[in-house]
């Protein structure tokens, strides 16, 4: 049986993802979908509440715990980045100070932007499937190298979600106009989540310092942490999406939709170039 053009589904172009052969918002509407799905998840399979999330490797949730990092850092790996063209007039004040010290600075870091995400996105995927491949120590296990590498990657992991939500996504919606309502919203969500995710990941680390070892494995509160940083996580990225339409205006949302009888795939390639 034959699908015709009119029953083909097509994703409605916007204007930031047009001339994409695969969108990259629908590719932060993925990661951020598995990274708020990921907590419950492991809970449902275990029926219990772990240590940590990390833990559930020990558990039946294994193959939902390492799938889940593998398919993040595979998106990760995907994942290209903003590649903005600034003129050296447009670079912050800081690089233009240290170009009087350092000839080509402002060129350095004009050229560096262009990649930037696209190199940090990068360093973020192998750290996540660094920590699915080196499984953390079960409860009552010492501490080994496979663990040490797991928790250097879950660092890592968290450093870049940061990055994305305080720098990288941040930039996108610098200095928004007063009548860009909902661009202050996201800019809003993205500062929130990753001031979040940092605040998450210190407390933490003070739990893990200055508590007791039989007190940290009665409280879950490496699974606490960890749940709230992913949540955090999947929500900055699934808002990076605009999918949502109380956070992204109607010309920029991503829609997934089936075209009228009047669309064609020839015609949405039509749209793309003439835009």
């Amino acid at each position: 049986m034959t699908t015709s053009a009119s029953e083909t589904p097509m994703i409605a172009l916007n204007p930031e993802a047009q001339n994409l052969v695969f969108n990259y918002l629908i590719l932060r509407l993925i990661v951020g979908m598995i990274a708020f799905v990921l907590p419950p998840g492991v809970v449902i399979i275990t029926a219990q509440i772990t240590s940590s999330i990390s833990a559930s490797y020990h558990t039946l949730a294994r193959d939902v715990f390492v799938g889940s990092l593998f398919v993040i850092g595979a998106l990760l790996w995907a994942y290209n980045g903003r590649r903005p063209d600034l003129t050296e007039e447009q670079v912050s004040d800081f690089w233009k100070r240290l170009d009087k010290f350092w000839n080509g600075a402002a060129k350095f870091r004009i050229a560096e932007l262009k990649v930037e995400e696209r190199v940090i996105s990068a360093i973020g995927g192998f750290a996540a499937v660094g920590a699915a491949l080196f499984p953390t120590a079960c409860d009552s296990c010492t501490m080994d190298m496979k663990a040490r590498i797991h928790v250097i990657s879950a660092v890592i992991l968290f450093s870049t979600i940061a990055y994305f939500c305080l720098v990288g996504f941040a930039a996108q919606v610098k200095n928004p106009k007063a009548t860009e309502v909902k661009k202050k919203r996201r800019a809003r969500i993205y500062s929130f989540c990753g001031w979040g995710i940092v605040i998450a990941m210190l407390g933490l680390v003070v739990t893990q310092v200055a508590m007791p070892v039989a007190a940290r494995n009665e409280l879950p509160f490496t699974f606490v942490a960890e749940t709230v940083a992913l949540w955090l996580f999947g929500f900055s990225w699934m808002t990076a999406s605009k999918v949502f339409s109380w956070l992204a205006d109607e010309e920029e949302q991503l829609k997934m939709s089936l075209p009228g009888k009047k669309d064609t795939k020839q015609g949405v390639l039509d749209q793309a170039q003439a835009a």
